[in-house]
């Protein structure tokens, strides 16, 4: 949420195209509807539990969801980690994420050069009986690490990729749990596009006047969304 006022809220964000604002978690469906947010306030933000700041936001954002429903959550690495997969799933939701390499908790997998080396398209992977969580480590063009409650590595299918060396599209082997994730991930990504693309035309330097005009922004995009549904 862009901000240029002052605000103890304020954030700089220099991986984001607006860097100056507020940070804002949102959870959406694949459609872009959103369905809840959560500004981030610092330490705050959410109540302290164990699987930190990322995880605990998690949690407050499925507050309003029905346990043992058949939803199924898709987060990117910022949120995620193996304990709070594993809580999810005790509690009744299937999980695919990407997860950064220091919170395997242990777990072992290929290098990303020993991949390289057996080409695009190879994969290792590692599953926890105990838990029936799956770590899976896929090659394309660079190693990507994925984490699944509830689907692995098959069935596989192929899908076109373009290769550079060749100059031509090749055939590369994509496990499950990599369909699922780019199928399912995206929702928050689009209605951030809808909302910069449709967003109120107003200027301001109070903090509390950005926040509803995002307010306002974000239920027009969910009628819209809505509206073309039906």
């Amino acid at each position: 949420m862009p901000f240029n006022g002052r605000s103890v809220m304020w954030q700089y964000l220099p991986n984001k195209p607006h860097k100056l604002g507020f940070k804002v978690f949102t959870r959406a469906g694949s459609s872009g509807i959103m369905y809840g947010i959560e500004i981030y306030q610092g330490r705050g933000t959410a109540e302290a539990g164990p699987f930190g700041l990322g995880g605990d936001v998690v949690m407050r954002l499925l507050r309003s969801l029905k346990p043992k429903a058949g939803h199924r959550i898709f987060f990117d690495k910022w949120f995620s980690s193996v304990d709070l997969v594993v809580h999810l799933k005790k509690i009744g939701y299937d999980c695919v994420w990407t997860i950064r390499q220091n919170r395997l908790s242990g777990c072992e997998l290929m290098e990303e050069k020993e991949l390289k080396r057996f080409g695009r398209g190879h994969v290792d992977w590692r599953v926890k009986k105990s838990t029936e969580v799956c770590l899976v480590r896929w090659y394309d063009n660079k190693a990507v690490t994925h984490l699944s409650s509830y689907v692995a590595v098959e069935p596989k299918d192929t899908i076109r990729s373009w290769d550079s060396s060749e100059k031509k599209y090749v055939g590369i082997e994509r496990p499950a749990v990599i369909k699922q994730y780019n199928k399912y991930m995206g929702g928050v990504d689009l209605a951030d596009m809808l909302i910069e693309l449709y967003h109120s035309n107003l200027k301001t330097r109070k903090w509390y006047m950005c926040i509803l005009y995002y307010v306002f922004d974000s239920a027009v995009i969910n009628a819209l969304l809505i509206y073309r549904r039906h």
